[in-house]
């Protein structure tokens, strides 16, 4: 890959995180990532909280990005609970490739029924961006490709501009200081924790 190509990943993502400041609600800032993701091979993406020890996923989503009906899916027949790329980004900080999940997650017969219905909604390959979260013990970006492999981001850029982005970006670090999505109804006000400090 060239160093042109290089620069363009960069410059894409720190466009996005500079025009995150403007979005007021989610659903244009939804848009907005997922037009972004696209220059790097990914035509859908969630960020979710991380479900442990029996955790509902639902409401742990802040953005859903996923295809039409696998979402539903996923939710109803919880995955969550099986899927290899899910347990995993509970247990790693680091961002890593779908494909590169340990077997003694990703091979399990549950994580393989997982991956091989999520074939029919066009998702075949992906990247996930795990951090630490506020309201939840940890959360995780997932970005998906309908290509067998995806490329593996060039340059760290990408993660850090994600882990940014998810901290600074104005409708998620509004929704988080509020308790509130820009686009839901108000559900009580959130106080701004220790953990949300450290990361400020």
């Amino acid at each position: 890959m060239s160093l042109w190509a290089f620069g363009l990943i960069d410059s894409d993502v720190f466009d996005f995180v500079e025009r995150c400041r403007k979005h007021t609600a989610t659903g244009p800032l939804l848009s907005d990532l997922l037009e972004t993701v696209r220059n790097l091979g990914f035509e859908h993406l969630i960020l979710s909280g991380v479900p442990l020890g029996g955790q509902k996923l639902a409401p742990m989503v802040e953005l859903n990005g996923w295809p039409a009906g696998w979402f539903d899916r996923y939710v109803e027949a919880e995955h969550a609970a099986v899927d290899g790329v899910c347990i995993y980004s509970a247990k790693t900080l680091k961002p890593f490739v779908w494909a590169d999940v340990p077997a003694k997650w990703s091979a399990t017969e549950g994580s393989r029924r997982v991956a091989g219905e999520a074939t029919e909604f066009g998702i075949c390959s992906g990247f996930a961006v795990p951090m630490l979260s506020v309201h939840h013990w940890q959360s995780v970006l997932s970005f998906a490709s309908s290509q067998k492999t995806c490329a593996t981001p060039a340059s760290p850029t990408g993660h850090h501009g994600s882990v940014r982005w998810h901290v600074n970006s104005g409708p998620v670090r509004r929704w988080r200081r509020n308790g509130r999505c820009p686009d839901r109804p108000r559900k009580g006000g959130a106080s701004v924790g220790r953990r949300r400090q450290d990361l400020i």
